[in-house]
């Protein structure tokens, strides 16, 4: 079985796993709700409008680091005979950290002034948020281990 490291490099299944981010990305930021769904709509339109390709070319550099941050937790449930679909919500807040760690160094050297403007505004509150992520997450990572597509 391939490891994600070396699913996310393959160049032939890379842009899959892009657009099977992209379309989680837009997922999850569809089912908010409320004042902080309001401003994390607004974030994400924001973030998305920076300038063409910009969101997928931050999931597009953000795929190596989160991969291998990932390859414990596929470890773990692996060891532990579970799908990560039910593996990472039991241990979304561990997951969590590993991935706001990647994205709190990446926002910190970002050029865009309103992009780390915005991340730092909403940082705060970001964990629950990539928590309740963590079905899908794992449903992605699940779809990419089975064996290739063809």
């Amino acid at each position: 079985m391939a490891k994600l490291t070396e699913i996310v490099r393959d160049p032939a299944r890379r842009d899959r796993v892009v657009e099977a981010a992209l379309a989680l990305l837009d997922e999850e930021v569809g089912r908010k709700r409320g004042v902080m769904g309001a401003m994390i709509k607004t974030a994400y339109r924001t973030v998305k409008g920076v300038s063409p390709g910009f969101l997928r070319s931050v999931v597009e550099t953000l795929l190596p680091p989160f991969a291998a941050a990932m390859e414990p937790f596929v470890a773990r449930a692996q060891e532990a005979g579970e799908p990560m679909a039910r593996y990472l919500p039991a241990h979304a807040g561990e997951a969590a950290e590993a991935l706001l760690a990647i994205t709190d160094e990446k926002a910190e050297r970002a050029k865009t002034a309103v992009v780390r403007s915005l991340y730092k505004k909403l940082r705060g509150k970001a964990r629950p948020h990539v928590e309740e992520a963590m079905p899908g997450v794992g449903r992605l990572i699940d779809a990419e281990l089975a064996e290739p597509k063809k």
